[in-house]
């Protein structure tokens, strides 16, 4: 069944639907299969049968079988690296694995899948709108801000009105400083955040999220670093929106990310340079055998 090469799609499909899993691991390591067959070993296989498929280089899948291949790794660290691994998956569902793996998985695709450090670093480039690896001269002095602020959460007194209050009356590194404080990101990233000119770019509400902010205090943020430029109703209502899907976790997992990642990958670059050149090197043996 794994090499016959005349059982087609519908034969195999039929096969499938009796849902032997020894029949579905068979059919899972066929030298290529298509959407449909890949989406019901997935749909269907045991975990064995899903982790055969996922290493299948020869099997495609379809968005929906990427979707439920992401959501089978939620909580399997093997399946969830093998799945980042594979070269035809798509961003939006490498980005899903990441936003929906639970701590350990991600700790564990982090630390094993060095692509999937540099897929997810590509992410925050995005989403910053400047590589989180570079190093900007400081152009402001938060130590007094930074200081401040930590008087404000040693009295006690409720840490979102006073975050509030800064954004409301302007003041940026009082603002900053909270945020950095708060959330546990560097000052640096959140002056960057603070700063970007694109109207477009709300990571801002994903600081203030992973913060444990209120929408009320994360509007003020946003209309603080949208100082330059007109913040329309649309604009706001769509900020909330934004804001209210964004999962406390996933916030806080992408601040986490980034702090570890910069800690432990000071020169990014040269994480880069090394992978592109295994990809070569890669590539090379493949053309010469």
């Amino acid at each position: 069944m794994s090499r016959s090469n005349r059982l087609t799609d519908e034969d195999l499909l039929a096969i499938a639907s009796n849902d032997r899993q020894d029949r579905l691991l068979a059919i899972s390591k066929r030298s290529s299969l298509s959407e449909k067959v890949s989406e019901v070993l997935v749909t269907h296989g045991n975990r064995d049968v899903v982790l055969s498929v996922t290493q299948n280089e020869g099997a495609r899948f379809s968005d929906a079988g990427y979707g439920k291949l992401v959501d089978r790794s939620i909580n399997d660290e093997v399946l969830a690296i093998c799945v980042s691994m594979r070269k035809d998956i798509p961003q939006a569902h490498f980005n899903a694995l990441i936003a929906k793996a639970s701590e350990v998985v991600f700790d564990k695709l982090v630390a094993s899948n060095p692509n999937a450090v540099y897929e997810v670093h590509r992410v925050l480039t995005d989403i910053t709108g400047q590589d989180a690896t570079t190093q900007p001269k400081a152009k402001r002095d938060y130590r007094e801000a930074a200081a401040q602020f930590d008087i404000v959460r040693r009295s006690g007194a409720p840490i979102d009105p006073a975050v509030c209050e800064y954004a409301a009356k302007g003041k940026f590194e009082e603002t900053v400083a909270a945020l950095s404080a708060l959330c546990g990101a560097p000052t640096k990233l959140v002056e960057s955040v603070m700063n970007d000119p694109r109207a477009e770019n709300d990571f801002a509400l994903i600081l203030a999220k992973a913060a444990g902010l209120s929408w009320a205090t994360a509007k003020q943020i946003c209309i603080l670093r949208r100082k330059a430029f007109r913040y329309s109703p649309q604009a706001i209502d769509a900020a909330r929106r934004s804001f209210d899907r964004l999962q406390l976790a996933t916030a806080k997992r992408l601040v986490r990310f980034y702090n570890e990642r910069h800690s432990a990958l000071a020169n990014f670059q040269e994480l880069a340079q090394h992978i592109r050149a295994q990809d070569s090197m890669t590539s090379r043996l493949s053309s010469a055998s």
